[in-house]
């Protein structure tokens, strides 16, 4: 079963091309003997993943790419058309990017800043 669902994996998408999931198994039958023994908690591999992630540093980078995605999607709507067009926004909108995502302001704070200094995207 175990290798049949390791072939499975293969067929997929990987999330990332540096990390190879390991196929684990457990029995239903023998669930209390399991979780006596220590499993589920002891699986090894559990933590590997997010270990690797932050040595190569694509942790940070998916990070900040979603921080900077999430300070869009905070208030696109309600102001998005007023930075269309507008040479003035474009240079502010840069600096407010790479703040957030260097982690030196919130994606919230972001949107704030740029509701606040845009008054027509508030009316």
């Amino acid at each position: 079963m175990r290798v049949r669902i390791a072939n499975g994996l293969r067929l997929l998408h990987p999330l990332t091309a540096d990390w190879v999931p390991e196929v684990l198994t457990c029995s239903s039958l023998e669930g209390p003997e399991f979780r006596k023994s220590g499993g589920g908690k002891n699986f090894p591999g559990f933590g590997d993943f997010h270990q690797n992630r932050r040595a190569s540093g694509a942790f940070e980078t998916k990070a900040r790419r979603q921080a900077r995605r999430w300070m869009w999607e905070g208030g696109r709507e309600p102001f998005v058309g007023v930075f269309d067009g507008n040479p003035m926004s474009g240079k502010r909108l840069s600096e407010l990017e790479a703040k957030v995502a260097s982690s030196r302001l919130t994606p919230s704070a972001a949107a704030q800043i740029l509701l606040t200094g845009f008054p027509a995207a508030t009316e």
